[in-house]
């Protein structure tokens, strides 16, 4: 796998177990936060009761406002102190106590200790002057209204620390609490556990499933298994993830039939080189053996003999120099030396230069184009003879007569140029051609014709033209056609 495939599923998986994190952490913590929430209002309310217009349905509460507020309007009059006096007297009847604050001094008050207590538990501010204050907090209800009397500020204050308060919604939430507690808290950790379930559920789909099948399938190609396939039917960031690594199973699979076809090739190799080689070696030592046992005893058997050994040793010569080359193109080791060369002017020079040479081999030589203008390639030349020459001396070798024809065509299509070599030969047949620009293949099963060639000239040629961007193929109809693509220069 590539490095930046093997960094695309581990930030994938990331990406995947951050927000699974997340959203685990996120909804326990927002449930936290009500049921903490729930809890802080319910011990308010527990602890404090409510406040504002609760205490109204408390009849002393109610006989305690209307008292204070007949007193504040009577507050002008002579007997201000006598009024005091009875409004203390009548609060004290129904368990309230009093206390006067004139310009923020206490001018009278028959508060207890508890009383005082209770005030202060009381938030503040909550004096209002236009309106009367009512509040009830547990057990305590405090009723509060202030007046202004020649521009001084009077304010009466009634408190009773030990009011009921039945009935009210304080209570009802501390009955409430007490008899539903355990059920509410199961409520909430029932919550909290199918929230975790449906989490890990889906953490499990998105991210768990998807990691299992990658690791079955890594198994599989660790143990040699390539014969299978990769699916993923959702469409998230794991989908590209899986394409990914199914297209990468795939050219595993791909390089590893093309490493058996490799293995095959190379002991057919091996094969033919030893028959090529042995071939004229045999030769060799049954002409050396005749000369050194004087089976050749005259002077003209013993110049054929010695002819004879040259020739397989040139053979041998050519065929170590061909092989020597096919390795160099092969590794790309090869120094070519690649020109600007318009192919009009260099294929019909060529073939000019060749044309008496092939005469007196008995193969006639044409050159055949319809383009009026320059078709330029990248080209080495000196290579590009070689390939015409190996062409043109198989149709050579494999005609049917003593005489033929090869007609090299140029054609200019867009962007690239056609280049066909044809002969009037016998050509090959239709299970032969795939395999006819492989080394040493000759399309002579039995072999019997050794001498014919060493198999190497196509594959030379493919390595070339390969080399130059290109590409070869061969058809065969009334003879044999093979069709070379370059690619043209852009003219200005």
């Amino acid at each position: 796998m590539r490095k930046n495939d093997e960094g695309e599923i581990s930030i994938t998986i990331k990406r995947q177990l951050a927000i699974s994190n997340l959203l685990m952490l996120l909804i326990p913590a927002i449930l936290i936060l009500l049921i903490v929430g729930a809890t802080a209002g319910i011990l308010v309310l527990y602890n404090h009761g409510t406040i504002g217009d609760l205490g109204e349905n408390q009849e002393s509460v109610t006989v305690a406002r209307d008292l204070i507020t007949y007193y504040l309007q009577e507050a002008g009059s002579e007997d201000q102190e006598d009024s005091l006096s009875i409004l203390m007297d009548r609060l004290n009847g129904i368990e309230f106590h009093l206390q006067l604050v004139r310009n923020g001094a206490i001018v009278a008050s028959n508060l207890t200790q508890e009383d005082v207590e209770a005030i202060r538990r009381i938030p503040r501010p909550f004096s209002r002057l236009d309106q009367p204050l009512i509040l009830a907090i547990g057990k305590i209800a405090v009723v509060q209204d202030s007046v202004l009397i020649d521009g001084t500020p009077v304010t009466l204050t009634a408190v009773n620390s030990s009011v009921e308060m039945a009935g009210t919604l304080g209570s009802t939430f501390r009955q409430i609490l007490q008899r539903y507690f355990l059920l509410v808290l199961a409520a909430f950790l029932l919550i909290i556990t199918a929230s975790n379930m449906l989490l890990t559920s889906r953490v499990s789909r998105r991210v768990l499933i998807p990691l299992a099948a990658l690791s079955d399938s890594a198994r599989r190609i660790r143990d040699g298994n390539l014969d299978f396939s990769i699916s993923y039917n959702r469409r998230d960031e794991f989908s590209g993830v899986f394409e990914d690594f199914d297209a990468m199973r795939q050219r595993l699979s791909d390089s590893v039939q093309q490493q058996l076809r490799y293995e095959e090739e190379r002991r057919e190799f091996i094969a033919e080189m030893s028959h090529d080689l042995r071939t004229p070696l045999t030769a060799i030592q049954g002409y050396v053996e005749g000369l050194r046992d004087g089976i050749a005893s005259t002077p003209e058997k013993q110049a054929h003999y010695l002819n004879m050994i040259y020739h397989k040793v040139r053979g041998m010569d050519l065929l170590v120099d061909r092989l020597f080359l096919l390795s160099k193109l092969e590794t790309g080791h090869f120094p070519f030396r690649f020109e600007s060369v318009d192919l009009v002017n260099f294929l019909c020079k060529y073939c000019e230069d060749v044309r008496e040479e092939y005469a007196s081999k008995g193969q006639t030589v044409r050159f055949e184009t319809e383009e009026a203008s320059p078709v330029t390639v990248p080209l080495d030349a000196e290579q590009m003879r070689q390939v015409l020459e190996n062409l043109l001396e198989n149709s050579v070798k494999y005609r049917r007569g003593d005489t033929g024809i090869s007609t090299v065509r140029l054609t200019a299509e867009s962007g690239r140029a056609v280049v066909t070599i044809s002969d009037d030969g016998p050509g090959v047949g239709e299970e032969d051609l795939s395999r006819l620009f492989e080394s040493f293949y000759r399309g002579d099963k039995a072999r019997t014709n050794p001498g014919e060639g060493s198999g190497l000239g196509l594959a030379i040629v493919r390595r070339i033209i390969e080399a130059h961007g290109g590409s070869i193929s061969a058809c065969s109809h009334n003879g044999l056609s093979i069709q070379i693509l370059f690619n043209r220069e852009e003219t200005p």
